[in-house]
């Protein structure tokens, strides 16, 4: 993956992440949605860490 794919694949996570957080109810989430958001998390944070590993400069922040 090139820096540059990396940088676009977090942005999408992140807006993922955001609409999915939108939609979450505030009693009885679903466990799918819940493991969703799991999974969009898990991959974010994988991608971050790559992303920083490859450029320390970057820093990339989660938020």
């Amino acid at each position: 993956m090139t820096e540059e794919t990396i940088q676009e694949r977090i942005a999408v996570l992140k807006d993922r992440i955001e609409q999915l957080t939108e939609r979450l109810p505030a009693h009885s989430i679903k466990p799918e949605m819940f493991r969703q958001l799991e999974q969009l998390q898990e991959e974010l944070e994988t991608l971050l860490a790559a992303a920083e590993k490859r450029d320390p400069s970057l820093r990339v922040t989660q938020g």
